[in-house]
């Protein structure tokens, strides 16, 4: 069995309440899987496992545009021999979620449509710290099958909500700062894409903020520095 397991991702933006041992259910939507710790919660559809909320609390600023369709939190590239296929969640036929203490979620996804992929399986567990804005992310891939990953795409963050003046920091050798990444991006025509290797990065991190509203900020904890990119569409 090839199982591949990326670096746990930190997400510090701006999670807990109850202890239960499933998806707790949200009182004006029965599909919702949430946590929440005062400061920052999460939310995930229960039926599929897509991203529905990211929640700055302390702030009162919800990073993922409701005018946007709820994304999935990850991806996966097959290679070219395998017939360069790419899933995400959305293609798994069986789902379900568990919540095994008040501030931890792992949401599994399997049985998918494809043959040559019909035993993979894929488990995300999101944990968030007891009081800081802070929130672990990491990822198991279990593939039985013979199709090779050529890349897994994790955690993925679908439709930003823009916080108006925005500024882009990458630790691109001294440092680059994008002001209003968004527009630089539109003004190359269609939908650009900015992204980056690390090793190559300086550190393993990337932020999104407004100085006077609102921060994220992407790392990975991961000693052994394997091999991973940042990007911003």
């Amino acid at each position: 069995m090839k199982k591949y397991r990326t670096g746990n991702l930190v997400l510090l933006s701006l999670c807990l309440m109850i202890t239960a041992l499933s998806c707790r259910k949200n009182s004006n939507d029965s599909g919702i899987a949430e946590i929440d710790n005062g400061v920052m919660s999460i939310a995930f559809s229960s039926r599929t496992g897509s991203l529905v909320s990211f929640m700055d609390i302390s702030g009162s600023w919800e990073w993922l545009d409701p005018n946007v369709s709820s994304g999935f939190p990850w991806e996966i590239e097959f290679t070219e021999a395998a017939g360069g296929e790419t899933i995400n969640a959305g293609d798994a036929g069986k789902f379900r979620c568990s919540k095994p203490d008040s501030r931890t979620l792992i949401l599994k996804w399997k049985k998918f449509g494809n043959p040559g992929i019909r035993k993979l399986e894929v488990e995300a567990r999101i944990c968030l710290d007891s009081s800081r804005a802070l929130s672990y992310w990491d990822i198991t891939v279990r593939n039985p099958g013979r199709k090779e990953i050529r890349q897994l795409n994790y955690p993925r963050l679908s439709g930003l909500r823009e916080a108006g003046e925005e500024y882009l920091a990458v630790p691109q050798w001294m440092g680059q700062i994008t002001k209003n990444p968004r527009e630089s991006l539109a003004a190359g025509g269609g939908s650009g894409r900015y992204e980056w290797t690390y090793p190559g990065l300086s550190l393993q991190c990337l932020s999104l903020y407004n100085p006077e509203r609102c921060g994220l900020y992407l790392a990975c904890n991961d000693t052994l520095a394997w091999i991973k990119n940042f990007s911003f569409t």
